[in-house]
C-alpha cells in the first residue's frame, strides 16, 4: 500500500474531521484541530496521505523527554492497510530525533481494537486512569513505549 506521512496542515481539517466524525463517539471538532496546529512548538501533527486523500492522523504533544499521543485515527474503509503502522513509525522516528525516550498515551478501556495495535507494536500498560473520558466516565488504560 503506497501512502506517505507528511505534516498536517489548515487546509486538510475538513478531510480530518471527516474522518474524526466517522471514528468516534465523541469527536474533536474543527477549533481543536485548528488550536493543535497552532502548538507548533510543542506539537507533532502528522496526516497519512494516499492518492491526494487524507485517510489518516495522529496529534502528538513532545513534552520533555516524552512524546504523548492526544489523537490518532485511520479512516474506516483504510483500516488494515498498515496505515496506522505507518502513522506510528512516523510518530517513533520522529520522538527519537526529538530526544524523546518514551511514548505515552491513553485508551479507552472498552477499546481492545487499539489495545491490541498498541500492544503488537511494542507498548505496555502501566496505568489506569479512573474516569477519565468525562463524556461517559469510563476508565483509561495508560500504555508507554520506551525508545531505544
Amino acid at each position: 500500500m503506497d501512502f506517505t506521512i507528511r505534516d498536517m496542515n489548515k487546509a486538510d481539517i475538513p478531510s480530518v474531521l471527516k474522518i474524526e466524525l466517522t471514528c468516534f463517539d465523541f469527536p474533536w471538532s474543527e477549533s481543536m484541530f485548528m488550536n493543535q496546529l497552532m502548538l507548533e512548538d510543542i506539537a507533532l501533527i502528522l496526516v497519512a496521505v494516499r492518492d491526494d486523500t487524507i485517510v489518516g492522523y495522529v496529534i502528538v504533544w513532545l513534552e520533555g523527554k516524552d512524546s504523548h499521543i492526544l489523537n490518532v485515527a485511520v479512516d474506516k474503509k483504510w483500516r488494515g492497510k498498515k496505515i496506522a503502522d505507518g502513522i506510528l513509525n512516523a510518530v517513533i522516528t520522529q520522538s527519537v530525533n526529538k530526544g524523546c525516550s518514551r511514548i505515552y498515551l491513553e485508551v479507552r478501556k472498552s477499546n481492545r481494537y487499539a489495545q491490541d495495535f498498541y500492544r503488537r507494536n511494542g507498548f505496555q500498560v502501566i496505568g489506569e486512569e479512573a474516569g477519565y473520558y468525562g463524556e461517559t466516565g469510563e476508565n483509561a488504560l495508560i500504555l508507554e513505549l520506551i525508545l531505544d
